[in-house]
């Protein structure tokens, strides 16, 4: 097995552990925003604007060992702010409308969109989804 194909064989479990850290960071601040009568929407922005460069070095160094650069940083954030966009209609809709408590509706929407996440992490830290290999 070469560097390059056990890279690729751990890379998903680094995702998950870097995510992971980012997920659980995320769903504090919401829960916590949350507990002091903070609006979701005030107390997603704020995660958002903690936890995404944090996610980026973090990715950048650990999960995919690229070089941090305004390009992939860019891309990053890009599907960062998509994945906001997507999060943000979740809460409307499973903690506003289906009134399900923030404990659960936190941890549950970061779940959701943690797959999302890492597609387009992976994007735009190497350019390529985890099947551009597939039949090769």
């Amino acid at each position: 097995m070469t560097a390059e194909s056990s890279r690729d064989v751990t890379e998903p479990f680094r995702y998950l552990m870097v995510g992971g850290f980012c997920a659980v960071l995320n769903s504090v601040i919401l829960i916590g925003g949350d507990a002091l009568g903070i609006h979701y929407i005030v107390s997603n922005i704020a995660a958002f604007a903690i936890v995404s460069t944090l996610a980026f070095i973090l990715h950048a160094r650990r999960t995919f060992a690229v070089a941090m650069n305004w390009s992939r940083y860019g891309r990053f954030m890009a599907g960062l702010i998509s994945a906001f966009v997507i999060s943000t209609a979740l809460y409307a809709l499973i903690y506003d409308a289906l009134n399900v408590p923030m404990m659960i509706a936190s941890p549950l929407i970061t779940g959701l969109v943690m797959a999302y996440n890492y597609l387009a992490a992976r994007f735009a830290m190497v350019g390529k989804g985890p099947l551009s290999r597939v039949g090769r």
